[in-house]
């Protein structure tokens, strides 16, 4: 029984980090797209990253 609460435990910090691992790549791959356009932190988009969290955030809950 031990042993299953282990693995549980595990489980939830993998799929925890998943999460923590796909925002950022949301994140980055906006970074990437709106990098040709003019300056890094100028033109970041926060507000589309946002979106996209909450976006996955949403499909997450399904």
């Amino acid at each position: 029984m031990n042993n299953f609460r282990q693995n549980e435990r595990a489980y939830s910090v993998i799929l925890l980090w998943n999460n923590y691992l796909r925002i950022f790549f949301l994140v980055l791959r906006n970074y990437m797209y709106n990098l040709p356009e003019n300056s890094i932190l100028k033109d970041f988009n926060f507000q589309s990253v946002t979106m996209t969290i909450r976006k996955f955030r949403v499909t997450r809950l399904i």
